[in-house]
């Protein structure tokens, strides 16, 4: 049986596997719960401009109960709360927080894939990357004009890895508020917000930062669910009736194990490029004025393939290579459940080689991607290679079981008379 025969009888069975269909309705579920809402399309429309309150109104929000009325003075900030985004104001409260945890000789950092907070000493390293921040920080005091909010996040973001991740001075570690008690402090935060939308468009980005939001949600999904079906790939088909060729020597272990895995990946990968078109096409239709869907699609269907696909290839070989190894395909889903969340946090600015998806939480911050590009594509790279040397790993596993006569406990079992008779099928066909 050549390769391309039996991967496209291994489609065919995977098109009748349930579960296919249970995972492809998670997605879509996990999509429009996600990405396919205003809050996102917001990311990629023009900021739109505060509207002046005036005492009046104020007063009247008053009789009201709602506010503090003329003779009161407002409990809330006039025109809410923003994320702080001064340089000097942020690099202050980054230097208070450093000069306290120096002080103290210990810092917070969760642990147990940041389920938990705990207490860390300070090591001797630790100690040297804080000062060196707070050396920068001083800086960005000094001439604030020179950095932008953004850089001092990313000067924070940088400490955390040193650091060892999961603490506070990660990306959203802690969120800085600032009040916008005034309406010139509102239009200047509409200043700001405008002038980052005019560089995405200039820099024909706008598109460009929805794909990676999506990409973003949809790896949340990529990273897990797709282990449930690798996990068990090996197993017999109880509905069509297709058993494991363990015992036969006419197919080779890599043509049969690389064509029902390649199998899975195909489809699978199939699928995510389809919801990115989806996405293409709501986003083109919620975002007119950033063009049409034909802008959209390669955009989509590039970051899709870049960002996704190779956490799609991991997931499966993960779950193929411990089915492989231990013989029980349940083993590998607690496993990935817990690289899952190790790759969750935090939402933008870390991509070291153990995390298996990739999070850019926002459709904006356009130079903050760029800053981690080299990384980001290091990152997929790595996983891409790491597949191929899984499925190589499973594929030897497969072939010494077979050797060895324990090919019964790859799966859940087969009927070597069946199994025989597909091998006959196929030599004659």
């Amino acid at each position: 049986m050549s390769f391309l025969t039996l991967l496209r009888k291994e489609m065919g069975m995977l098109g009748r596997n349930r579960v296919l269909y249970l995972f492809l309705a998670v997605i879509f579920v996990f999509y429009w719960t996600n990405y396919a809402t205003e809050e996102s399309w917001s990311e990629g429309k023009a900021p739109a401009p505060p509207v002046e309150i005036t005492e009046k109104a104020l007063a009247m929000d008053g009789e009201t109960g709602d506010g503090g009325g003329s003779q009161g003075v407002p409990p809330m900030p006039v025109y809410g709360f923003q994320k702080a985004t001064d340089p000097e104001f942020l690099a202050e409260r980054y230097l208070s927080m450093l000069k306290n945890d120096l002080q103290r000789g210990w810092m917070e950092q969760r642990i147990i894939f940041g389920a938990f907070s705990g207490k860390r000493k300070l090591s001797q390293s630790d100690r040297e990357h804080m000062k060196e921040s707070m050396s920068r920080l001083q800086e960005v005091v000094k001439e604030p004009s020179a950095y932008t909010g953004i850089e001092v996040l990313q000067m924070a973001a940088d400490l955390d890895s040193h650091l060892g991740g999961w603490t506070s001075y990660m990306r959203d570690g802690v969120s800085f508020m600032e009040p916008i008690e005034t309406f010139e402090d509102a239009m200047n935060m509409y200043a700001a917000s405008l002038d980052e939308y005019e560089k995405r468009v200039a820099d024909n980005g706008i598109y460009a930062g929805m794909a990676r939001l999506f990409s973003d949600y949809m790896g949340l999904t990529a990273g897990l669910f797709p282990v449930f079906l690798g996990a068990f790939m090996m197993g017999r088909d109880r509905s069509s009736g297709m058993m494991e060729l363990v015992s036969s020597r006419s197919i080779k272990a890599w043509r049969y194990v690389g064509a029902r895995y390649l199998a899975h990946a195909i489809i699978i990968s199939f699928l995510y490029l389809l919801l990115a078109a989806v996405g293409a096409w709501q986003t083109s239709g919620a975002l007119e004025e950033a063009g049409t869907f034909g802008d959209a699609l390669p955009i989509f269907l590039s970051y899709t393939s870049g960002w996704l696909l190779p956490t799609i290839l991991v997931t499966l070989a993960f779950g193929l290579l411990i089915s492989m190894a231990v013989g029980n395909g349940i083993i590998a889903i607690p496993l990935q459940i817990v690289w899952w969340f190790i790759s969750a946090l935090p939402l933008i600015g870390d991509y070291r080689f153990f995390k298996l998806f990739l999070r850019f939480n926002t459709g904006a911050e356009q130079e903050t991607f760029y800053r981690y590009e080299n990384a980001i594509i290091a990152n997929r790279i790595f996983y891409v290679l790491l597949a191929v040397a899984m499925v190589a790993a499973a594929v030897m596993i497969w072939e010494r079981k077979r050797s060895s006569g324990k090919g019964a406990k790859i799966g859940f079992g087969f009927r070597r008379r069946q199994a025989g008779r597909l091998v006959k099928n196929g030599s004659e066909g």
